[in-house]
């Protein structure tokens, strides 16, 4: 199963929600099947995926739902990472131990995934990659 069909699949109304990457996709699968009173917070490295995100929510008529989603500009590693990341000079550094609590995790990010994985301190019911 693809990504966003597990997304689909395995979250549940009034869930809420981690996405780090996917450029709005997995977002808006987060998203609608969340529905009004579950949140999505989204992170993406760099200015331009934060802005491809917000079109793509935007495009995909979620504005209702707007209020529930929080699109963080900031890089998800842990401690020890020795990534260099390119055009993300401004963003923030967030820890896997300082994302909010959930209910799905979605990693729809190639190079950090393993990573976050064992740098996170809490469970999600559900982790997506």
């Amino acid at each position: 199963m693809g990504l966003i069909p597990a997304t689909r699949a395995r979250i549940k109304f009034n869930d809420d929600s981690v996405v780090i990457g996917g450029l709005g996709v997995s977002t808006v699968a987060a998203m609608e099947a969340t529905g009004r009173t579950g949140t999505v917070h989204t992170y993406e490295a760099s200015r331009d995926q934060c802005k491809i995100t917000k079109d793509t929510v935007e495009s995909n008529k979620l504005n209702k739902l707007n209020e529930n989603i929080t699109i963080h500009h900031a890089i998800v590693e842990s401690y020890h990472s020795k990534q260099v990341h390119e055009s993300t000079d401004d963003a923030d550094v967030v820890r896997p131990s300082s994302l909010p609590t959930g209910d799905v995790l979605i990693l729809d990010c190639e190079s950090a995934r393993v990573e976050i994985l064992e740098s996170l301190p809490h469970n999600f019911r559900t982790i997506i990659v």
